[in-house]
Parts: structure tokens; sequence; C-alpha cells
């Protein structure tokens, strides 16, 4: 996979293997244009900044900004389509939805199931192309004016990226739809009625990670505070602290599930650099 994390215009996935997370971004899938939400129009302002997501543009533009700060839309809707009503575990999005809360300058975030689709079956390869067609097919929830919306696919069959030494577990199309296999998950966890914790939390961890870099993390938009990217690896951070640190692509990551580094707790793994990071733009006049 490639080592590049600019996510201007391609894919940043998330890969498993024997149960460790690897991630990597791949320069392949032209950017989508946008999916109307926000309750945009084609004559609407655009304030300061990055162009209002979804106003009449083919520019699929950079959101983060959008994502972060309250205005122009101070409501955020992850919105979920799943094959066969497949849905998130209620934990995490729970735990989601609350850590974002605090994370971002928003009067409200909602992880929110939309439809259902026929799934393809356990051996089916999705294409990057097919899923592609498929979030701007599904991705058509309507949200009220005021609020910006993020999609979210759960699929069943695998990725036609997969390699015997590793499985996509997700992967995002920036800055508008993200992709969780979370078939692959489940038979890669082995799991069963009751989702075990390890299952759990790398679920958790496949949202966290892509949402992080959605929000312009590391250095992928958003200006750093003080220097904290890992330079060899991207757009990750040098702190073994945080879930945008570069060997939770691998092995490493099982290390932060024990440690318990995706915690009930506001910060969902990212460390103080990255906060910052966040903070800075949340905070800006």
């Amino acid at each position: 996979m490639s080592t590049s994390r600019v996510r201007r215009a391609g894919l940043c996935p998330l890969l498993l293997a024997t149960l460790t997370l690897v991630s990597g971004c791949e320069e392949t899938v032209p950017s989508p244009d946008p999916v109307p939400d926000a309750g945009s129009t084609v004559d609407a302002g655009a304030p300061p900044g990055e162009p209002v997501p979804d106003a009449g543009s083919t520019v699929n533009a950079p959101r983060f900004e959008h994502y972060i700060r309250r205005q122009p839309y101070p409501r955020m809707v992850l919105e979920v389509d799943g094959w066969g009503g497949y849905t998130p575990t209620a934990s995490v999005a729970d735990r989601l939805q609350r850590g974002l809360l605090g994370l971002l300058d928003k009067e409200s975030v909602e992880v929110r199931f939309d439809q259902a689709f026929p799934g393809k079956g356990a051996d089916y390869a999705w294409s990057n192309e097919e899923l592609l067609r498929l979030a701007e097919e599904t991705g058509r929830l309507e949200v009220p004016v005021g609020t910006i919306k993020l999609h979210v696919l759960l699929v069943d069959g695998h990725s036609a990226m997969d390699t015997q030494d590793g499985k996509v577990l997700g992967l995002a199309f920036p800055w508008t739809h993200m992709v969780l296999f979370r078939k692959t998950l489940d038979t890669v966890c082995g799991k069963g009625p009751l989702p075990s914790p390890t299952c759990t939390e790398a679920e958790l961890g496949v949202w966290v990670h892509e949402v992080g870099h959605q929000l312009g993390l590391v250095a992928n938009g958003l200006t750093m505070v003080g220097p904290h990217q890992d330079a060899a690896h991207g757009a990750h951070d040098t702190s073994d602290r945080c879930i945008m640190y570069w060997a939770y692509e691998g092995s490493g990551i099982l290390d932060a599930l024990g440690r318990g580094l995706f915690g009930d707790v506001p910060n969902l793994g990212f460390d103080d650099a990255c906060l910052a990071d966040l903070n800075a733009v949340k905070t800006r006049p």
C-alpha cells in the first residue's frame, strides 16, 4: 500500500491483518461530486475560509472547517446506510456521538441509521468504484438547513484491495463518504451474538481514525499548533498515545486497545497535540 497520507483526492483505508489495523492512502479514486445536504442552495453565500459544501459547486472541497466550527452548520449528522439493516454497535455510536460533541463546536452530533440495501454476500469483492457509486446512490438523507452531514456505509463482503497480509476494514472518500466493512470485521473478530470488547474497540478505532483524517488530522489540512506530524508516515502523529499514531496501522493497535486508548472519555483517543489543532479552528474568531 502507498505510504502517502495526502487525502485531497484519494482513499485512506484502514487495514486489518490478524486483528491488527493497518492504514494507508491510495491516490487512485477521483474525488466524487458532492452529494446534496446541509440544506444548501446554488446561490448560498460562502463564509470566510473554505467554500460551503454542496453549494452548487462541482468541487469536492475539504470540509474540516465546517465539521469543526459552529457556523454555518451548528448541527452534524453521520448518516449510516447498511446492508440488510446492519447498524453500528450501539455503544460505539453512543461514544462517538458524545466524543465528537465534546471535540467539535456543535449544538448536536447524531449517528442516524437511514436505510438498508441488499447485500452482495460474504465472498463478494467490492471495488472502490462500486463503493463510490453505492455511496452516491445511498447518501441522500435530507437534513435541515444548518446541518452538515458525513455519510457512512456498512457493507458485507470484502474489499478487492484485500491481500494475504491484510484485510481492509474501512476507507474514506474525501470529504463526504466513509465505508466500514462490517462483515470483514465480524469475521476476523469471530464475533458472536454479543460483540466482544476487542471487536467493539476495533470498530470504534476504525470510525475515529477515519473521522480524524476527515477533520484534517494530522497536517491533513489543519495547521498544526505545534509540530507533531510524523512526516515519514504521512498524516499521522508522532505520539503513541494518539489514535493517529502511525504504528496503529499495524500490530501496535492491539497495544492501544489493551491500554484503553479509545476509552469512554471525550477525547476519543486523540492526544493533546491533535486536540490543540482542533481547538485552534474551533475557537478562532
